[in-house]
């Protein structure tokens, strides 16, 4: 009786590409399939290695996913940063309720922000998310300071900032606002950021 061919086996990757694979491909499979039901196998599958690697070098399903949203908040960060570097260099003006550089990380932010809905969902504690968020915070303050906003006003800009822009994905809905709502709420936003100069003598912050 003839016998199977051999199976060909997975090739052999660094610790670092298989991260990198894993992360690259989750981030992919996001934008095609709820992620509830991405599981371990199905990413692994879409890989191209054994799922195993997921346990060795993540974790669970739910590591590997938390692991993800760390690795959009550093996409959403070196797109800001770069842009950010490139006006400096250049000597590029623009007012504080410019929004542009905020909106480079918008892509890899929204998809955070749903993910993290999810995995807090599922019992991951909240404050496992807040070093890195506060990391994105303390980039959207850099850009403030650096268009002339006092440090204090500048920090509570940036996070009024990020804590609409997390309510308009996870709260718009449930709350009946609707887009045109949500788009007067930006015009207003942006025009305080143009008038904080008013706000921070009024405060006695600058």
């Amino acid at each position: 009786m003839a016998k199977a061919p051999p199976q060909p086996m997975n090739p052999r990757v660094s610790r670092e590409d298989a991260i990198a694979r894993f992360l690259e491909t989750t981030i992919q499979l996001l934008d095609t399939k709820p992620v509830a039901e991405l599981t371990v196998q199905f990413i692994a599958d879409a890989v191209g290695l054994n799922h195993g690697y997921v346990f060795r070098y993540f974790g669970t399903r739910l590591d590997l996913l938390c692991d993800v949203t760390d690795e959009l908040a550093n996409r959403a960060l070196l797109a800001v940063r770069n842009e950010m570097d490139r006006r400096v260099q250049e000597n590029v003006i623009v007012p504080p309720g410019d929004l542009t550089l905020l909106m480079l990380g918008r892509p890899f932010t929204l998809k955070r922000q749903f993910l993290l809905q999810y995995l807090t969902a599922n019992g991951v504690s909240p404050e496992r998310f807040g070093p890195k968020g506060r990391e994105m915070i303390q980039t959207s303050v850099d850009t403030l300071e650096r268009q002339g906003m006092s440090p204090r006003m500048a920090r509570a800009q940036a996070i009024k900032v990020s804590v609409m822009l997390w309510a308009q994905v996870s709260l718009a809905l449930q709350m009946g606002v609707s887009q045109e709502e949500s788009l007067d709420l930006f015009a207003v936003t942006i025009d305080e950021l143009n008038h904080t100069e008013d706000a921070e003598k009024r405060l006695g912050w600058k």
